[in-house]
Formats: structure tokens, C-alpha cells, sequence
């Protein structure tokens, strides 16, 4: 397997979106789940963006100074909130179905430890990814031209557009 350290825009929508879905996850240094807000989105997004780091430093070793980079990065998070550019007809909401693709990648992007399944960042993962599929975010299938299919692996500033729900779009976060 390959892995990348996630920008901070992919860490932003997720927490966005665990915000607007109100999840409730186990968050450091609290011992009981908590309700993601505004209030909590940094410590979660620093849980988020350190399991990243983590594997991809476990997955390549040899990049040190990169390592460190992503690790300093990863707890200097501080949360933003993400608007569609301007011009776009779309809601504030984002896209349930974008916001699955990007936490699967956030997934596939952090499990590269050992150790990662028993972590409170994979938890986190498991849930908001049970949480949308149970609210029917897949039920359009994935193939070409679904809203899947169209989501994002990965936001960019290019892309991230595509993660808000349009006007005409079935999909929204439950």
C-alpha cells in the first residue's frame, strides 16, 4: 500500500462534516464520547491529521525531515471552516456522499500502523463513515456518473467545489 499526508483542506471538510452531522466520538483527553462542535474541532482535527502523519512516517521512514514536517503541521491544526467558491449554486451543507469518499480516504491514508484499528483517530473514522452509510449516502451506487463517482478522492483547491451539495443534488448529510 501507498500513503500521503492529507492536506489541511481534506482535514477541514471531514471535521466540517462531523460537525454538521453532530458525531459523537471518543476525543482526546476526554474518556467519554463527545459531540464534535466548533468548540472541540481543533483537538479533532489535530486526532485526525496525527493518526495521518503517524502512517505515513511508519510507510516511509527514510523522509525525516518531511516526517517532522507533517507531524509539526498535524499539531498546529487549528480549524477552518470551508465555503463553496463563490458563483457556485450550492448550500453551506456538504455533500454526504463527497464527505464519505473523503473520510474512506482519510482511512486508507492513516492505516499503516500496527496499532491504527485501536486508536481513537480509526474509531473516529468507523463512525462517521457508519454514520453515513446507514443515513443511505451509497444508494446511488458508485459507478460512472453517480455523485460517487464524481466526490472528490482527495480535495484540492481545484476540486473541493464538487464536496458542497448543489441545487439539484440528492444527496445531503443526514
Amino acid at each position: 500500500m501507498s500513503a500521503w499526508f492529507m492536506s489541511k483542506l481534506n482535514i477541514d471538510l471531514i471535521v466540517q462534516g462531523a460537525i454538521q452531522i453532530k458525531l459523537r466520538c471518543f476525543l482526546p483527553p476526554w474518556n467519554e464520547p463527545q459531540i464534535i462542535t466548533r468548540e472541540n474541532a481543533d483537538a479533532f482535527g489535530r486526532m485526525l491529521w496525527t493518526e495521518n502523519a503517524r502512517s505515513v512516517a511508519h510507510r516511509y521512514p527514510a523522509d525525516e525531515n518531511e516526517n517532522a514536517d507533517n507531524h509539526e503541521q498535524a499539531r498546529a491544526y487549528i480549524y477552518e471552516e470551508q465555503s463553496p467558491p463563490a458563483g457556485r449554486e450550492t448550500s453551506q451543507a456538504l455533500s454526504g456522499v463527497a464527505l464519505l469518499k473523503l473520510v474512506q480516504c482519510l482511512g486508507y491514508q492513516s492505516c499503516e500502523r500496527s496499532d491504527h484499528q485501536h486508536s481513537n483517530a480509526a474509531l473516529a473514522i468507523n463512525a462517521l463513515i457508519g454514520r453515513l452509510l446507514t443515513a443511505g449516502h451509497l444508494s446511488g451506487g458508485t459507478g460512472p456518473g453517480t455523485p460517487w463517482d464524481r466526490a472528490p478522492w482527495g480535495a484540492t483547491p481545484s476540486n473541493f467545489a464538487r464536496c458542497f451539495v448543489t441545487a439539484n443534488e440528492w444527496s445531503a448529510v443526514a
